[in-house]
């Protein structure tokens, strides 16, 4: 019996039953007491300090170090680059004491001068976009990208992105890099891939994103972009943070039923709705899922309510064989593209035209996933679901979630 699964109110009685067991293992795992999840590990030759058990690496040091030299090598680069950004930015800020203080004091005066960039297009490089450091990433899983249609340059494009996971690699690697060769498939297309706003208002940080062709998820960027040329291509993540907490893995859950704020802004512009699905996205981490009345769930809402997103409690593999670690597990990427949907152009469409090409929308991603599902991992049985936005997810002004 597994009672803790009516947290998810999901009554599909054709749900695959590995679904269930992943769920309800994730549950489990977040109601247990700290003693019972050490007793989890493997046990090892280990000893005890103020009740927490650390294992002896020396011990394990001989066996382990031809596998971690390998494991090294192929986890090179993932994320090199924005622990890089996150440690050079106190650096910065540091030489204003210093006496090359001059540096930091022009660039807060550019800054200023430079506000609205994020709102007006940003500034991506194709030089930063096209750093070799890219593959890393690509190859560790690997990363790829499909398309079912072409994209004509003449339209411009509003891409749902789902499901969101934990950190998003598929749409990172496929829409802020050329790692899978995006202009390649789409020739005359400009990506750019939608974030929390409150990015682009840290120093070198919003640079950084802007680099790579990442904009603000406002909707004064998002009005920018799509009134300004033709070929530009918006991809919205359109389950937010809220669906980050419900990413486990064999799952195929997204918050959708609600998020009709993406189909309203195509209608403004008459731009082409365009739905993608990735698959193994929910697979390169585990997660702990906690229930409603825990201390924890109330920690992670609050956290939420501060800084924009979840606190989630998630692991993968670490560099010893069958260890646990923060590293994501080598499992294989596939975001499919399916074939834009024409809107027309209305300058303010009536809540029965959203809900239509919402409806419409839901079908196209339905279609696209059933058609792939098996293909890539997938069972035969496995539903697409489309769940509300979690209790939260309207307060927080998420561009998916604008009614």
């Amino acid at each position: 019996m597994l009672p803790s699964l009516m947290l998810f109110d999901i009554k599909d009685e054709g749900m695959d039953a590995q679904l269930l067991l992943s769920r309800a293992k994730a549950q489990q795992l977040g109601q247990m007491s700290t003693e019972q999840l050490l007793l989890l590990i493997p046990q090892k030759p280990s000893w005890t300090r103020r009740g927490f058990r650390v294992h002896s690496l020396m011990t394990q040091l001989p066996s382990s170090l031809a596998l971690a030299k390998s494991e090294l090598e192929k986890t090179r680069g993932i994320k090199n680059e924005e622990v890089g950004v996150w440690i050079l930015q106190p650096l910065f800020f540091g030489l204003l004491f210093t006496p090359l203080w001059l540096l930091p004091t022009l660039y807060f005066v550019w800054l200023l001068l430079d506000w609205k960039t994020p709102n007006q297009g940003g500034r991506r490089s194709a030089w930063v976009r096209n750093w070799y450091v890219w593959t890393h990433i690509r190859d560790y899983f690997p990363i790829t990208i499909r398309k079912t249609k072409d994209l004509s340059p003449s339209h411009n494009y509003i891409m749902g992105v789902h499901p969101h996971g934990l950190l998003t690699f598929g749409a990172f690697c496929n829409f802020c890099t050329e790692a899978t060769g995006f202009s390649e498939t789409f020739p005359g297309i400009t990506p750019h891939l939608a974030t929390l706003s409150w990015f682009f208002k840290i120093p070198i940080i919003r640079d950084y994103l802007m680099a790579k062709g990442v904009c603000s998820v406002s909707q004064p960027a998002i009005d920018y972009l799509l009134s300004h040329g033709t070929g530009n291509l918006v991809g919205i993540v359109v389950g937010g943070v809220g669906e980050a907490l419900q990413s486990v893995p064999n799952t195929t859950t997204l918050l959708l039923q609600k998020r009709k704020g993406f189909v309203r802004t195509a209608l403004r512009h008459g731009a082409h709705l365009v739905p993608t699905f990735t698959f193994g996205e929910t697979e390169v981490y585990d997660q702990v899922l906690f229930h409603e009345e825990s201390w924890m769930y109330k920690f992670q809402s609050f956290f939420r309510r501060i800084f924009g997103f979840y606190f989630c409690v998630f692991y993968g593999q670490g560099f010893n064989q069958g260890s646990l670690g923060l590293l994501p597990y080598h499992k294989p990427i596939v975001t499919i593209v399916g074939e834009p949907l024409p809107l027309p152009r209305i300058e303010n469409p009536s809540p029965e035209m959203v809900n239509k090409y919402h409806a419409l929308y839901m079908d196209a991603l339905h279609k696209l996933f059933d058609q792939h599902k098996v293909q890539h991992g997938c069972s035969n049985t496995q539903k697409l679901l489309f769940l509300a936005a979690e209790r939260e997810a309207m307060q927080f002004g998420e561009f998916g979630a604008i009614p």
